[in-house]
């Protein structure tokens, strides 16, 4: 939806005359600000200039905008004509299919105006008919939870995680220099020096020992005859075991909830279990009370330590229990030791852990309206636009911040409760009394 259109410009559109136009742009698949000076290429059906930009007469016609209530994509289909040379050139330049498409409708009387009656993503180009259909990707076809345990790196090469939040000037001069990425551990850590940041899970085995107390008979022939025993320290040796599957899903947490973590892996080191568990995808605002609920380990959490799926050069720590496993950036973990069922063997696997997990950290709007901040929130429509931009891919040039913004104060405002039986829980940045409740969501994938 958009914001601030003159009465006079909906009068003018609505004359349908040659004073209106429709402009055809097309942008980056990356970008995010959707202005013609960003545009890569800019069409109409007639020469014309708008905003300083020049749009040329190479469109012949389009489709109507077809919008469906139900499993069908909006799209559109725009026509160059056959054998259009301009099409040429643009598909045989670029690579068209994954591109955005924005149609603009703009009046000659009113040049400072217009509005956006569609955009969408292309498909292929069909060269033989010289048209391009596009479809609308409101939430992309994204699914949550989005994120499966992967042996390579998932990340896009040079993307917002992968450069974990720094310029492209803070990296190596391979990373900068290069094009491409294998997705491998070995390239990312030795060629491109960004290993901080892989989004793999990695294991790499740790090992040692541990000393058993073993009871055997004496050899000597009265301790045979009188059964007498001695206690003999022996060494023994154990190794971590990876528990990560390919089809499990790392938890998605929007509000707060309770999760049921997932094992990464862990190793009995005899005496003790450790263990290293994903608690969610991306960066979450907090963990709290993490318990094991397997009977045959004691409830108590050893050398706990904690990771909020900051990017691994933004603050992300590396794993303390198993060296060289890394800081599994992108990613909320938690690991810990717990008291093993067996002394004497190194055969324990991975206890069962749950906990609170307070999630996601998205961008919020500052007391001036820009979103510009980031931090915990359980508004809806807020995760909403989280969702629709991050694993949807829609441009948030294209959101009505301004709904978003009053969704956003309307839900902080605390809520009156005159039956003086529930308990105060108040937004941070409000102060109220006894009679104030603020209700949290409880959202968890």
């Amino acid at each position: 939806m958009q914001t601030g259109i003159s009465p006079q410009f909906i009068t003018a559109i609505g004359l349908n005359n040659k004073e209106v136009l429709e402009l055809f742009e097309f942008y980056a698949p990356d970008e995010t600000v959707f202005e013609p000076a960003n545009a890569i290429k800019t069409y109409a059906k007639t020469n014309v200039y708008w905003q300083g930009q020049l749009y040329t007469r190479h469109v012949v016609s389009r489709s109507s905008a077809k919008r469906y209530l139900e499993r069908d994509t909006n799209n559109c289909t725009v026509s160059f004509g056959a054998h259009s040379e301009e099409m040429v050139r643009f598909i045989t330049s670029y690579r068209v299919e994954g591109m955005w498409l924005q149609i603009r409708r703009v009046c000659r009387s009113v040049p400072n105006e217009s509005t956006i009656i569609f955009g969408g993503r292309c498909g292929k180009p069909d060269s033989g008919g010289g048209s391009i259909t596009a479809k609308q990707e409101i939430g992309g076809g994204a699914q949550i939870p989005a994120r499966k345990l992967v042996f390579q790196c998932p990340l896009e090469f040079k993307g917002e995680a992968c450069l974990g939040g720094q310029a492209i000037t803070a990296k190596s001069a391979a990373y900068q220099a290069a094009s491409s990425c294998n997705k491998s551990s070995k390239q990312c850590s030795s060629d491109y020096l960004n290993f901080d940041n892989f989004a793999a899970i990695r294991f790499i085995p740790v090992t040692g020992n541990f000393t058993v107390s073993v009871v055997e008979l004496r050899k000597s022939f009265f301790g045979r005859l009188f059964g007498r025993k001695k206690t003999r320290q022996v060494s023994a040796s154990w190794s971590s075991v990876s528990d990560a599957n390919q089809d499990a899903v790392i938890p998605e947490v929007a509000g707060v909830t309770q999760v049921e973590f997932l094992p990464l892996m862990h190793a009995d080191t005899g005496v003790n279990v450790k263990t290293l568990q994903a608690a969610a995808d991306g960066e979450i605002d907090g963990i709290f009370n993490v318990a094991q609920k397997d009977k045959q380990y004691l409830p108590n959490l050893i050398n706990y330590h904690a990771a909020l799926g900051k990017y691994g050069s933004s603050g992300q720590p590396d794993s303390t229990l198993f060296t060289g496993a890394g800081k599994f950036s992108g990613t909320a973990w938690v690991e810990f030791e717990v008291t093993g069922s067996n002394p004497a063997d190194a055969n324990d696997s991975s206890p069962q852990n749950i906990g609170f997990v307070r999630g996601r950290v998205v961008p919020l709007p500052n007391p001036a309206g820009e979103w510009t901040q980031r931090g915990w929130t359980d508004v809806g429509p807020v995760l909403l636009r989280f969702y629709l931009n991050q694993l949807g891919r829609h441009p948030l040039s294209q959101f009505d911040n301004e709904s978003f913004l009053q969704a956003f104060i309307d839900c902080n405002e605390p809520v009156i409760d005159d039956t003086g039986f529930d308990q105060a829980i108040l937004p941070t940045q409000t102060t109220g009394g006894l009679d104030f409740k603020a209700f949290a969501l409880a959202l968890g994938f």
